[in-house]
């Protein structure tokens, strides 16, 4: 194109006359010099006009295009606009983790009130049973102490009968002979031994059903008081279980437009700010996960460095195999310790199941995946998460208390390293006292568990978490 240019800026300045130009031979060395100078200047002058009727950009001069430096003021602005977005974006972000970290203390709550309804409902089951044996065994010396009455009431009506005569002295006198005599001697005696027998039994049936009664009433009164426990229990449950639900959703409504807005701010999608958050949301949990470990491995080393307690194994420095992501009758018990340090004694407990009989109850609880959780349950159709271990134990053939406190206290004490599967994990508010375990499942291998985890969801396999884990797991 610039070729082309030039020769048609060439053209007017060669030819100002009809002739055309003459050789360059002809016209010798200085024509050839002053030609070019011309062609030279002509082109300039081409160039020139050509800049000169050319409009500017926009109506404005060439020399307002350049670029301006900004005023410190205006750096200042576009500086305090960036940190207000930063801040902004922090202070969403924030509010989005305290509403997760308020649905977790809610599900917590939640689980530990499904916890007191479970014990207290145990508790019902047992004060039941005693009321009622104690009104049957109440019953039964009412009846014997009856049967003494009336032994007693023939007894004096046969007296009365014989006129009341028989004594010591009418019998000697109306002897007839010495053998008589002796014969009738030998006669008051067991009549007597008899009679006095009867009055003993008779005061002795009387005490004891009175004591039974006294007992039996009593036994209704502690009835009475652990059905009034459960039904608040049960209230208190039902209560904190329908704040949980409510605040998921509430929880979700307000994540989903918390969402929106840091989209909004840092200029991207909301599916990709979601999928962020997701992320850092994860990256928190495995950061919990990661903190708890190494927190129970200091207590397990604490534990077993101090060569108290039984049941338990040595200390642990890492959780088995997994990945990590974020639910009155046992025997034992422990020191209690506090989340935030001291050492612990390995708490005691036993074992009694065979690991085929472990596998067995893993494999039973497997085939309850997909049905509801409900606090309180104990199947066949839904489950709370004790219900769900107990009567897997007790389908393979072993033992296990009803609520999720008792089964820790029942059973043998292990590192989480040497799990196998059907082992039990524990989950407490504080991981060194088995009086504030809520939760409880059942180790699957390979990282994950079987578990009924909270109203809302179903029985599931799931990574094993370890947020919240009891520092010991436990062995049936």
């Amino acid at each position: 194109m610039h070729g082309c240019s030039s020769d048609r800026g060439r053209l007017p300045l060669e030819g100002t006359g009809a002739a055309p130009s003459a050789p360059p031979s002809a016209l010798g060395a200085p024509r050839r010099g002053r030609t070019r100078a011309a062609r030279a200047a002509g082109a300039l002058l081409v160039v020139g006009l050509a800049l000169g009727l050319q409009p500017a950009a926009g109506g404005v001069d060439t020399a307002a295009a350049s670029p301006r430096t900004p005023s410190q003021s205006e750096v200042d602005a576009a500086r305090a606009a960036a940190g207000d977005k930063a801040g902004q974006v922090a202070a969403v972000q924030a509010e989005l983790a305290a509403a997760q970290a308020a649905l977790d203390t809610a599900q917590v709550q939640a689980a530990v009130a499904a916890e007191a309804y479970d014990a207290a409902a145990t508790e019902l089951a047992t004060r039941t049973t005693a009321a009622q044996s104690a009104a049957v065994a109440a019953l039964d010396a009412q009846q014997r102490a009856e049967q003494a009455r009336a032994a007693v009431g023939r007894l004096a009506a046969g007296t009365y009968r014989s006129g009341g005569g028989l004594d010591r002295v009418s019998a000697f006198m109306s002897a007839d002979g010495p053998q008589d005599l002796l014969d009738r001697a030998a006669l008051l005696d067991v009549v007597s031994q008899s009679t006095d027998r009867a009055y003993e039994q008779l005061r002795a049936a009387e005490s004891v059903a009175g004591l039974l009664q006294q007992q039996s009433a009593e036994a209704l009164a502690q009835q009475q008081q652990a059905a009034a426990a459960a039904q608040s229990a049960r209230d208190a449950a039902s209560s904190a279980a329908d704040a949980a639900t409510a605040m998921v959703a509430t929880t979700q409504q307000r994540s989903a437009d918390l969402v929106a807005q840091l989209a909004q701010l840092q200029g991207i999608s909301t599916a990709l700010a979601a999928q962020r958050q997701a992320g850092l949301a994860a990256q928190a949990a495995a950061a919990a996960d990661a903190a708890a470990r190494a927190d129970r491995a200091r207590r397990q080393a604490s534990a077993a460095s101090s060569g108290s307690g039984s049941g338990g194994s040595g200390g642990s420095t890492s959780s088995s195999g997994s990945t990590s992501s974020s639910g009155s009758g046992g025997s034992g018990g422990s020191s209690r310790g506090s989340s935030s340090g001291g050492a612990a004694s390995v708490p005691s407990g036993s074992s009694s199941a065979s690991s085929s009989q472990a596998a067995a109850a893993l494999a039973w609880a497997r085939t309850q995946i997909g049905d509801p959780y409900e606090w309180g349950a104990t199947g066949p159709d839904s489950w709370d998460c004790s219900g769900l271990t107990s009567v897997a134990y007790r389908g393979a053939g072993a033992s296990l208390p009803r609520t999720s406190s008792q089964q820790y206290r029942a059973v043998k004490k292990i590192s989480y390293d040497d799990m196998r599967p059907g082992d039990l994990i524990f989950y407490g508010t504080d991981p060194d006292d088995p009086s504030t375990v809520y939760h409880v499942a059942i180790y699957a291998g390979g990282g994950e568990m079987v578990e009924a985890p909270r109203t809302g969801l179903d029985v599931r396999e799931t990574s094993v978490r370890y947020a919240n884990s009891m520092t010991w797991a436990g062995r049936v």
